[in-house]
């Protein structure tokens, strides 16, 4: 084991408590015995289908059918799109191969691959993305739609030749819980729309063959995930995924014996971790808007499955979630990009335009400005199109804040439908550290950092050693709103310093003060960061004030004496600079710091006109 591992292992076993430790020796131990050919899946019996199969996907009436066969004609012709890839083949292609590096994974017990290994599987994103098999909902739709047998064929092919090169166990594809769980589900909607057990893919000899060895393998897939769900500190947006797809599968396939007993388990899963993982306010707990909308898909999906199954408090959470995301989004779309996303998708029906599904409806409710229990407060002044939105919540869900940033105390900006200050976004994960790690940082965020480190320290890719714990209130008054918050971040210095923010949104006056108060005793250097969108033009046009432009809207700031301001633009040194849209994609931006030098308690303010 190389140092770097070793220093990992280290870390991820002190966020762990006694009992995940002993969670992960089962697994060990299950492992062992799977990969020995023990507890795997037996050979199903022989299926009942007198079980009535649900049906929930969506009525072709009234879709556009147009719409429909341009995005299947494209995915057969053009092949699919891969985060920063297009044109990769989907119908035969190589399952085992990393499109991106070119890197053939091994075909070994899949559990036992470290699958984060890049010389060993390339870059598992991109191998892993086309298994959900996302790409095979829209043919299915298309012969539903214009019964054109090429779009059956094609399903039919996209499905055996995975069959044949990812067997029971062995690969990549057999190694995450979560990745299954989706493909079953995108499994499950191309089963429906091309007919079910009517479908003529399935007649005569061979094509009942195919069901029966399709059948059999979502046999297995469902048995690997019931052995191995998510739990401890990992049990986050996978466990709501992995729970999803079981229930999902069990209802659309309840033909064996045995689906009954895993069904309701995975109910169970869904009905408790929807209040575990969401806050009262409807904010979820990874702090991360990308992720909340992934598990509200799964949420819904799953809810269509079968209604009934669920209890009424489950379909209120589904209704905040809604809500909350509605709510952090402003009349043009705009909305900060916090916490991690790594443009995931659930279903293939997110690959047409229209979002023929659409799970993530607004909420019926009066929209919320507040959010005190995810800790995001939001600030309108509709007479000028702005839309703010300030950050004071948890960093993360659970001991490893997995997918949490370092944000705290940061100020989301957009005025008059454009974006001024934002939260630059999450580029990558696991194959490059350095980009990993600013991203995720302080630096990358419209908030302070001092001494140059970050408010929570970093163990690794998905995990944080230390938590920054901020707090904050807001008071709304006539024309005034204000924001009073703190974290704690900084108090494990050896000389431990306090951050306070006050901001004050003054619609009156169109400006927006904020004020940082630093608490300390001994020496210290501070930074105030601010991220503009790339789509800014900005300017230092005195020793302390800026000027920045985005289509044709202004913004200024003025600066408090005792500052140094500095502008970067696409430095990849130290970095600054940068903003992230897509998963994988970096573009240059700008970032505005001003730099200080504390001997004692400090205040640094800034005015924002707009």
């Amino acid at each position: 084991m190389n140092r770097e591992r070793a220093v990992w292992l280290l870390n991820r076993l002190r966020a762990m408590g006694p009992l995940e430790i002993l969670r992960r020796c089962r697994n060990e131990l299950y492992a062992f015995a799977q990969g020995r050919g023990y507890l795997l899946a037996p050979d199903p019996p022989v299926p009942d289908f007198s079980r009535r199969s649900a049906v929930f996907v969506p009525e072709t009436e009234g879709m556009d059918a147009a719409e429909i066969l341009r995005v299947a004609d494209r995915l057969l012709d053009q092949g699919m799109d891969v985060f920063t890839l297009t044109g990769i083949e989907c119908v035969n292609p190589q399952w085992n191969r990393d499109p991106f590096t070119g890197i053939d994974a091994p075909l070994n017990f899949g559990k036992k691959i470290n699958f984060k290994d890049r010389n060993l599987c390339g870059d598992i994103k991109y191998l892993w993305e086309p298994g959900r098999f996302l790409q095979a909902v829209p043919p299915a739709l298309a012969w539903r739609v214009s019964g054109n047998e090429k779009y059956l064929r094609a399903v039919r092919s996209m499905i055996e030749s995975w069959l044949e090169q990812c067997p029971y166990m062995l690969g990549v594809h057999w190694a995450s819980s979560l990745e299954l769980g989706i493909r079953l589900i995108n499994w499950s909607l191309a089963w429906q729309y091309v007919g079910g057990l009517e479908s003529p893919m399935f007649e005569g000899e061979q094509g009942r063959a195919f069901r029966d060895r399709w059948l059999k393998s979502i046999h297995q897939h469902l048995h690997f995930i019931n052995g191995w769900y998510s739990q401890g500190s990992s049990a986050n947006n996978h466990l709501i995924g992995e729970a999803a797809g079981v229930f999902i599968g069990c209802c659309t396939w309840p033909f064996r014996d045995g689906c009954g007993s895993w069904k309701k388990r995975a109910l169970g899963i869904l009905e408790t971790q929807a209040r575990k993982q969401v806050w009262p306010d409807g904010a979820g707990k990874e702090q991360t808007l990308s992720y909340q909308r992934f598990v509200l898909d799964f949420m819904v999906l799953a809810h269509a499955a079968s209604p009934q199954s669920y209890s009424e408090e489950y379909c209120a959470i589904l209704e905040r979630m809604a809500g909350f995301i509605h709510a952090m989004s402003d009349e043009h779309g705009n909305a900060p990009m916090i916490g991690d996303a790594d443009d995931g998708l659930v279903c293939g029906l997110s690959l047409i335009p229209g979002n023929i599904l659409s799970p993530a409806r607004p909420c019926d409710t009066e929209l919320q400005d507040s959010f005190p229990q995810g800790g995001y407060h939001i600030f309108r002044d509709e007479q000028a199109g702005l839309f703010a939105v300030v950050d004071c919540g948890p960093l993360g869900f659970g001991s490893l804040a997995a997918h949490g940033h370092a944000d705290a105390l940061s100020l989301y900006l957009a005025v008059g439908g454009v974006e001024f200050l934002i939260d630059p976004g999450t580029y990558v994960y696991g194959s490059d550290p350095f980009w990993r790690e600013y991203f995720r940082g302080t630096s990358a965020h419209n908030t302070v950092r001092i001494d140059g480190l970050n408010q929570s320290e970093s163990g690794g890719d998905f995990l944080w050693t230390s938590h920054a714990r901020a707090q904050g209130n807001v008071e709304r008054a006539g024309d005034i709103d204000s924001f009073r918050g703190s974290h704690d971040g900084y108090q494990r210095l050896e000389d431990p310093l306090g951050h306070r923010r006050v901001i004050s949104f003054k619609r009156q006056e169109r400006c927006i003060s904020v004020r940082d108060e630093l608490l300390c005793t001994a020496d210290h250097s501070a930074e105030q960061f601010w991220h503009f969108s790339e789509d800014c033009r900005v300017e230092v046009v005195s020793e302390n004030k800026v000027v920045a432009e985005n289509s044709g809207i202004r913004i200024s700031m003025k600066f408090a004496a005792g500052v140094r301001l500095k502008l970067f633009h696409g430095d990849e040194s130290k970095p600054l600079g940068w903003v992230s849209r897509r998963f994988g994609v970096k573009t240059p931006s700008t970032t505005l710091v001003a730099e200080a030098a504390l001997a004692g308690d400090t205040v640094l303010s800034v005015e924002i006109f707009y």
